[in-house]
């Protein structure tokens, strides 16, 4: 697999999408974008 280079890597991103892989329903979406 070839390495994706984002220009939006940053740490700050990395913790909001481990955040957002962590959400198990859509119920938890919600709650969570709407915060």
């Amino acid at each position: 697999m070839i390495d994706y280079n984002s220009k939006i890597k940053s740490e700050q991103v990395d913790n909001l999408f481990q955040a957002i892989l962590k959400l198990e329903t859509i119920e938890e979406c919600y709650r969570f974008f709407e915060d």
